[in-house]
């Protein structure tokens, strides 16, 4: 037996014939590998026991996460070791605290020396109690209150004692603010303070009010106005600290801080771009949106809408209506340019593509459609798809500078192995196998020789589309045979899917088998569908349970991304950014408990200003609130729901405009930071997969063959522009500038290489000034389809657009010919559709990509991403087919509404 070399973290150990492993746990790949005198065994040294026989024992236990030397088990010195580095471990600990807090007790009092890890819990605790506590509260209109909120606010005195007292504790520990390390020069410790110091100061001022004789009782928590439990939500963040040891939340919280300097540099361009777009719309539009109509008797219309004097804008017509001014605008007088804060305002809410087109068409009708559609147009397209899709880029490189940071250090390095962790085993079973000649795991090789056949990959395929077609035949009515033909194709699908499972787990075994996450996967689909036979044919669970678990076998569709292998490495790279986007849920649940919260102590029972209408998203509870804000997180009618604040608090007058800035910070922070770290961190991993992707050679040496025969039988034959070579990847590709000769052969079988007729069309064909003459003709036939009348076929506009001028450049060209040629002498209705092929012609300017570099670059890189793209929209496709199949299952017959003019509903869903 060779002694064990130690390299960076390995252990080798050379073996002869009679030397015996025998792996007891391991979490980590074993490597085999062999030369002219031995084999060897590479053991990443990564928690397992192993133990090696060759006349003598050796016991080894390993742990790459907690040292990196070879400590024996039994040795004096490796315990001496061990204690000496505990002892160093404290001493780095105890200097991290100040020597003396509070001037007077040092780190050896007994107080500083306490720790107790319950105390922690217990505040964790008193944190997720208080805001359920702050949850469970309900706003009433006009401060009105009840008995559940006079309790909660007698709680919310128990909760400061206790968060008071935790205070205390940790400045004592750790001192006030003088040392680096002290309580207040934290983050974190500086906002639980003033949360504490905020809430004894509403305590005694809530105590004074009460004392003061003659003064109405405010309601309970609000003394004078004031009100900060909406401050103690904040609370809530406390648990961050705890977790920011995570690798992957680590790193998100590390991205979106450094990235606050980046972004305050966007936003300012982003304010920059508000205000002269503001003051432009002061100049262009103000007071534009105060003209209506009004009836005769000066009540407004129904439905108001900006309209005109003159000019060619929207004019009052018909039921004695006329356009005059004194409107107060649309959304309550909300949306205009009269100042330049309600044109910031507007202009913000154009940049967020919410409602935009409403702001444009009421223009249109105030002035015109002349100028407006310049204004927005412009505005969105410089301001939110270009502006505001920097903020994607900065958080985009942050996180890929944090992620690299993290793997420098070591701490994402077994997150990457684990990818490589299947081949890995499966390469040690084969070796493990090889030395063992036993009935058994011969059987099991075969097995797993079966299961990695291409016959065993078409069979699982074939089995995922008929369940596919079985769950996406169901509908709403349909017949009895067809559910019973469903139920019946659904078990035994089942018991295929599941002698499926089990034959991958005889021939892996269970800790090979549930390495693989799509294993894992596999098998929560077929346990879910097992659970849900045995529950149906038991009748214990209600129909609505039934249909929950059907949707479990839906998930069998994304079997086939496992055989597919691109899609296979994109799923894979999806699920490795799990960790980190789990991590930001985290956060991003936080963000809304804390802005929900806020919503309520803000806007809790003002939202019923208008009593004619039911408004859905409001802040009166909770999970109203919690849901609002996740609307306006997504920026669906998030401008709505800010109108509505706005106007319970009175309308758009100051200081009541004030309340927008809720709305504003709401988004921008939750969907122009929090969501894009969503992006951020996919794009991450769809980079580390490219740039980690070594494709299969025998795949490549395909392809080559294949554009090689290609090239041989079709390019040079058919292509005038040949040159005998096609280039392999997008750097040949060189724009150059150069004149292509002739090609050999004849032309139309009469005309030689060398004719007149040939070499001059030849010449002009090249020249560039027929090409720009060529290209003035596209544009002017672009114009004429741009003219053209799309309701009255046979109007005199329509007649120029046949008149066309034809030149044969490529395929597309003489397609788009031929097309207009049949349209132009068939006119039935039958043949008409095909006009609508004319269109290909605006395809000709194209041609100009050739002579621009910069331009032609980027149509390469997309055509590069195509594959890619392909990839995602197969698992975009997917995941509607899922959800639509679930959508059917839970609510096919929810979404049926009984008419009152039918008594029965089967009337009604007849008709």
């Amino acid at each position: 037996m060779v002694a064990p070399e130690k390299s960076a973290g390995i252990f080798t150990f050379c073996r002869t014939n009679t030397m015996r492993i025998l792996p007891t746990r391991f979490n980590r790949p074993f490597k085999a590998r062999k030369n002219a005198n031995c084999s060897y065994l590479e053991i990443p040294i990564s928690n397992f026991d192993l133990s090696v026989s060759d006349g003598a024992a050796m016991g080894v236990v390993g742990d790459l996460n907690k040292s990196d030397t070879l400590n024996s088990t039994g040795s004096a010195g490796g315990r001496k070791r061990t204690g000496g580095a505990k002892k160093q471990m404290q001493a780095n600990k105890s200097k991290l605290r100040a020597p003396r807090a509070l001037c007077c007790l040092t780190l050896s009092n007994p107080i500083r020396m306490a720790l107790s890890k319950p105390f922690d819990i217990f505040i964790l605790l008193a944190i997720f109690a208080n805001c359920v506590a702050l949850g469970v509260s309900r706003p009433f209109p006009e401060d009105d209150s009840n008995a559940t909120n006079h309790n909660l606010e007698q709680v919310e005195y128990i909760f400061l004692v206790i968060f008071t007292i935790e205070t205390f504790t940790k400045i004592l520990a750790y001192g006030l603010v003088m040392h680096p390390s002290a309580y207040i020069r934290s983050g974190w410790n500086l906002l639980d303070f003033v949360i504490v110091i905020v809430g004894l100061f509403s305590v005694v001022a809530e105590m004074g009010e009460e004392h003061k004789p003659g003064d109405a009782h405010h309601a309970a928590g609000k003394p004078g106005g004031l009100d900060v439990k909406a401050l103690r939500a904040f609370r809530v963040l406390r648990p961050l600290r705890l977790v920011s040891g995570v690798p992957s939340l680590q790193i998100v919280l590390n991205s979106i801080m450094k990235a606050m300097v980046p972004l305050l540099h966007i936003g300012l361009l982003v304010m920059f771009v508000i205000i002269i777009y503001a003051i432009i719309g002061l100049e262009l539009f103000i007071g534009r949106m105060h003209k209506t109509c009004f009836y005769v008797e000066l009540y407004v219309d129904d439905d108001p809408t900006p309209c005109a004097f003159a000019g060619n804008g929207r004019f009052c017509v018909g039921n004695n209506t006329d356009c005059r001014g004194g409107w107060e605008g649309p959304n309550g007088g909300i949306t205009n340019f009269d100042n330049i804060f309600f044109a910031m305002l507007t202009v913000f809410q154009c940049i967020t593509m919410e409602g935009w087109t409403d702001v444009l068409y009421w223009m249109n009708d105030a002035i015109g459609f002349e100028l407006p559609w310049i204004y927005f147009v412009s505005l969105v397209i410089f301001g939110s798809f270009f502006v505001l899709n920097l903020v994607l880029g900065v958080l985009s490189g942050e996180f890929s500078k944090e992620r690299e940071k993290a793997v420098c250090r070591g701490e994402l390095q077994k997150a990457q192995e684990k990818q490589q962790m299947e081949q890995d085993m499966v390469g040690y079973m084969d070796w493990l196998i090889e030395q063992l000649y036993h009935l058994n795991l011969v059987m099991r090789k075969n097995c797993r020789v079966a299961v990695k056949s291409s016959n065993f990959y078409w069979l699982v395929l074939l089995l995922v589309f008929l369940n596919t077609t079985a769950s996406a035949s169901e509908h709403y009515g349909q017949p009895q045979w067809l559910t019973d033909i469903q139920e019946r194709a659904n078990k035994i699908l089942l018991a295929l899917f599941t002698m499926e499972m089990l034959m991958k787990l005889y021939s892996f075994g269970f800790q090979v088998y549930f390495i693989a996450l799509f294993n894992r996967f596999d098998c929560f689909v077929v346990c879910g569908g097992i659970l849900e036979t045995v529950l149906v044919e038991m009748d214990v669970i209600p129909p609505i349970g039934i249909s929950v678990l059907r949707c479990v076998r839906l998930l069998r569709i994304f079997k086939v991304t496992r055989h597919w292998a691109a899609l296979s490495d994109l799923v894979t790279s999806l699920l490795n950014s799990m960790k980190a986007i789990c991590s930001l849920l985290l956060l991003l649940f936080l963000f809304l408990i804390i802005f929900a919260l806020l919503g309520m102590q803000l806007f809790g029972g003002k939202f019923n200003f208008d009593e004619t209408q039911m408004k859905r998203s409001t802040f009166d509870t909770f999970p109203s609130a919690l849901l609002t804000c996740f609307q306006i997180l997504t920026g669906e009618d998030w401008n709505s729901v800010m109108y509505d604040g706005i106007m319970a608090y009175g309308g758009p007058v100051f200081p009541n405009m004030i309340v927008c800035i809720y709305f504003v910070i709401l988004f921008v922070c939750g969907n122009y930071i929090l969501l894009n770290v969503f992006l951020a961190i996919a794009v991450d991993n769809l980079m580390v997969l490219l740039t980690h992707f070594i494709p299969d050679q025998e795949e490549v040496d395909k392809k080559v063959d294949w554009i090689d025969w290609w090239k041989a039988n079709f390019v040079s034959y058919f292509s005038w522009h040949s040159t005998g070579s096609v280039p392999m990847k997008v750097e040949s590709f060189q724009p150059k500038e150069k004149i292509i000769p002739i090609p050999d052969g004849s032309s139309f079988f009469i005309l030689g290489k060398k004719n007149c007729l040939r070499v001059a069309c030849h010449n002009l064909i090249y020249h560039p000034y027929f090409t720009n003459f060529i290209l003035i003709f596209i544009i002017l036939s672009s114009f004429s389809l741009a003219a053209e009348d799309p309701i009255k076929t046979h109007s005199v506009r329509n007649v120029v657009t046949f008149s066309l001028f034809v030149n044969a450049f490529n395929l597309l060209d003489l397609l788009v010919v031929s097309v207009s040629l049949i349209s132009f002498f068939l006119h039935s209705s039958a043949i008409s559709v095909v006009k609508i092929l004319r269109v290909l012609r605006v395809l000709r300017p194209l041609r100009a990509i050739n002579r621009a570099k910069g331009l032609k670059s980027v149509i390469q890189c997309v055509f590069v991403a195509i594959r890619t793209i392909g990839n995602i929209l197969i698992v975009t496709t997917l995941l509607q087919f899922m959800f639509a199949c679930i959508g059917v299952q839970l609510f096919k017959v929810i979404l049926i509404s009984l008419s009152l003019s039918y008594i029965h509903k089967a009337q009604c869903a007849a008709h």
